[in-house]
């Protein structure tokens, strides 16, 4: 377990990339089930006046949100006829998202206990944090595009907007409430 956190960090760092993780269709499972579990408890933490987001809601947006982007990206996969780098690519992808998760928590955590909602320097920072990590995604995304696509960086870089252009698109369009 600790290789596989290690070899996710080193994606998130684009030091290594999807050709070093093992083609497991049970490993990409187990980190969507695990995503799903850290999302929907990381949005169960109570804003300034104590509300949460509705589990119902949260689970028809995490699921939109992954369907759209999981079709888009093996949509770009069978384009560019690699669709048997397909599962690492997800994994890598999902992994390295899980990281930034965590390294996420807690600009969240502030975003969202905010005193009164007032604007203050520190939730601020963490708005620009969660920007950066945001950016951060993108440059993952890029990163494993260009190794599995065997493509230039500029392609995967646009790959990689367009599907984030798509899917928060799509996920305003099918989940409104949550926009």
């Amino acid at each position: 377990m600790q290789a596989l956190f290690r070899l996710f960090f080193d994606i998130a760092l684009l030091r290594k990339g999807p050709q070093d993780v093992p083609y497991s269709l049970f490993l990409l499972i187990f980190l969507f089930g695990f995503e799903f579990a850290v999302d929907l408890t990381s949005n169960f933490i109570p804003d300034y006046e104590g509300k949460t987001l509705d589990f119902w809601l949260n689970t028809r947006f995490y699921v939109v949100a992954n369907a759209v982007i999981i079709a888009f990206i093996y949509l770009i996969f069978k384009f560019y006829a690699k669709t048997d780098r397909f599962i690492q690519s997800l994994t890598a992808i999902t992994g390295a998202g899980l990281i930034l998760i965590f390294i996420q928590l807690p600009a969240k955590f502030l975003v969202m206990n905010a005193a009164g909602g007032q604007p203050s320097m520190a939730v601020g920072l963490a708005v620009l944090f969660s920007m950066f990590i945001l950016v951060w995604n993108l440059a993952i995304y890029m990163h494993v595009f260009h190794l599995a696509l065997a493509t230039s960086r500029i392609n995967a870089g646009m790959l990689s907007f367009v599907i984030l252009i798509l899917s928060f698109a799509i996920r305003v369009i099918l989940v409104p409430d949550v926009s």
